[in-house]
């Protein structure tokens, strides 16, 4: 690029063109044309929520919810170990994991109604708009993603007024929601990339040292041309504030929460050198720096040998090669948010769009001897899911729910999609009941669950 002019593409990657851009068009315009601001943030205590998110589906029994004396049609060829607090045991694959256990709460008790992937379900909080029979309109609405709905609603309370999209997804959205759905542009997720390419920059922004010189000596001429002016119509000072929000994403504290070469090798080495390791430790810089809700999601899929999280065959095989990077990854953010300072106002949530039936898909008789696991696997299953929540209001190194014997129905304390989110939504300071706008006139809630009649078991009152 020539000294003259600074590369479009970049300056509107990160102004009109952008997440950022509409976003901060529709807050200064509402305050250029005289309309109040938006109403105080109710009181929260967690400022952030992370979601790490398995796409396909974690068996729960060959993780979180070990079942030893399982018939061995369903038993895991993994042994149960025992964590840091006394009474909770969990696989001998989450070995890191079961050293942070007073640090977090297991959920063993989530179900979630439909078949198949609950992605849906699982992201959006609400039941698919076929499967529900309420007569609420609400029920006929296909859903944002929870990330978009606690976005939107921090920048309508005014309690986030950062440079960086109010949602962030590493490396994209997740799959199985519906980002912003009927939401307006500025909610939807901010895709970043993956942060383990050792090319990896903040996005949109690829500026030479020389290149940000001359955006310096740009902002200096604006501000002098902009000094002693006419009073600006409403446009104007949109377009201002977009600009203005440009250089600070290009220049300042928003760029260096992108910058993973600012850690120590060690720390980047302890979260895992791949794209959820280093997805969880770029989550923790942008808690840092106070993004209200940032989703990692993975798939497994990118590491060799690996089928992915979806686990119809050789169960075994790709929890050996999967679990060790998870353990790494949640273990090393959950630690480093609490040795930071951070946990108390971060919401971690751990949770799969599914979970793996008890039942291996192959018969014994047919493995001459081998374990199920090492040839077959478990099918989708959502009437029991186990699940992690950590910080930001939840008490730890407990367990919520209970499942059956067999890990194939819940004993005790069931929780719905919309019980954990409604937990989630009240600590970081946002009303369940509270209306989302909708273009169609609709209306919608931030949680549908009470409007249209869901089955529950409660908010996570017993650890808030």
């Amino acid at each position: 690029m020539s000294d003259s002019k600074l590369a479009r593409r970049d300056f509107m990657r990160v102004t009109g063109g952008s997440v950022l851009g509409l976003g901060l068009a529709e807050a200064t315009g509402r305050l250029a044309c005289g309309e109040p601001p938006a109403a105080a943030a109710k009181p929260a205590k967690a400022k952030t929520v992370i979601q790490l998110y398995l796409e396909g589906g974690m068996t729960h029994i060959d993780t979180l919810d070990p079942k030893p004396n399982a018939p061995p049609t369903i038993r895991s060829f993994f042994k149960p170990i025992p964590t840091n607090v006394p009474g909770i045991e969990i696989s001998e694959l989450l070995p890191l994991l079961a050293k942070q256990a007073d640090k977090y709460t297991i959920l063993r008790s989530i179900t979630a109604p439909g078949g198949g992937h609950g992605g849906y379900v699982m992201l959006c909080n609400a039941m698919i708009p076929n499967e529900c029979s309420s007569p609420h309109p609400s029920a006929k609405l296909t859903y944002p993603t929870t990330g978009a709905v606690v976005g939107m609603k921090k920048l309508e309370d005014g309690s986030y007024t950062g440079d960086i999209p109010p949602w962030v997804c590493i490396p994209g959205i997740p799959w199985g929601g519906n980002n912003y759905g009927f939401l307006p542009p500025k909610c939807q997720g901010f895709c970043v990339g993956d942060p383990s390419d050792p090319n990896f920059k903040a996005p949109g922004v690829s500026l030479s040292p020389d290149e940000q010189k001359h955006l310096a000596k740009r902002r200096a001429l604006l501000a002098a041309m902009d000094a002693g002016g006419k009073a600006k119509p409403p446009a104007a000072r949109t377009a201002d504030a977009l600009r203005e929000a440009a250089f600070r994403l290009l220049t300042g504290d928003a760029k260096k929460a992108f910058d993973l070469s600012q850690e120590k090798d060690a720390v980047r080495e302890r979260y895992g050198r791949n794209r959820f390791g280093q997805g969880c430790l770029l989550a923790r810089k942008l808690a840092e720096y106070g993004v209200p809700f940032i989703t990692v999601p993975w798939g497994g899929g990118e590491v060799k040998g690996a089928d992915g999280w979806d686990m119809h065959e050789r169960v075994n095989v790709n929890l050996r090669l999967l679990c060790p990077i998870l353990d790494k990854g949640v273990s090393a953010l959950i630690e480093d948010l609490a040795q930071k300072g951070l946990l108390e106002h971060t919401l971690v949530v751990f949770h799969s769009e599914s979970s793996k039936a008890p039942d291996w898909n192959v018969k014994l008789e047919n493995l001459g001897g081998k374990h199920p696991g090492e040839v077959g696997g478990r099918e989708h299953y959502n009437l029991v899911m186990s699940a992690i929540v950590a910080g930001g209001g939840f008490k730890p190194g407990k367990v919520v729910g209970e499942s059956d014997a067999e890990g194939r129905y819940v004993k005790s304390r069931p929780i719905y999609p919309w019980d954990l989110w409604e937990s989630v939504y009240q600590l970081i300071g946002i009303d369940p009941n509270d209306k989302l706008p909708n273009p169609d006139g609709c209306v919608a809630y931030v949680s549908p669950a009470t409007a249209c009649s869901y089955a529950r078991g409660g908010i996570l009152a017993e650890i808030m």
